[in-house]
């Protein structure tokens, strides 16, 4: 087995052990799913080495159920755009499980939900990058008529007037 693997695993059983041995609350009954996902997807960043590193998994699948439990009883445009931006960069990182671009619709949901917020620009450029790098390769960087027409609509919306 490589020695990435074996030191994955390694952090994924000690993952596992902090987070079985720290269940309180079911997860659909959190009160503040956003703000407890947060914290742990900050968690999951301090033992990263790089932003696609696979030793983190658990707890990004944890936030992920966090998240997709909470999604139900969100009803702000903030919100749900927070979360979507969240889950995003979850499966992102998790898209070597077979999430594959799984991150890009989220990233997007983000952008449509809550256009002129925050987030949208941040969502949008994850997106973008997203893109570029799922289309580039020794040839070059090589992104579809229909791709780049979705990326123009979302910057479209997300586009502040000048004054």
């Amino acid at each position: 087995v490589p020695y990435y693997l074996l030191e994955d695993t390694r952090k994924w059983r000690k993952s596992l052990e902090s987070w079985s041995g720290s269940i309180t609350t079911p997860v659909a009954n959190l009160k503040d799913p956003i703000t407890s996902a947060k914290g742990i997807i900050q968690k999951a960043r301090r033992g990263q080495e790089y932003r696609r590193d696979h030793s983190a998994d658990v707890e990004y699948l944890v936030a992920t159920s966090i998240l997709h439990d909470g999604l139900t009883g969100m009803k702000r445009a903030s919100q749900l755009a927070e979360a979507y931006y969240l889950l995003g960069e979850s499966y992102e990182v998790l898209g070597d499980l077979g999430y594959w671009n799984l991150h890009e619709f989220y990233f997007e949901s983000c952008v449509r939900e809550w256009p002129k917020g925050p987030l949208a620009r941040k969502c949008y450029e994850r997106l973008e990058e997203s893109v570029f790098v799922g289309y580039s390769g020794s040839s070059g960087v090589h992104v579809p008529f229909h791709e780049k027409k979705r990326l123009d609509e979302l910057k479209s919306l997300i586009r502040v007037d000048p004054m």
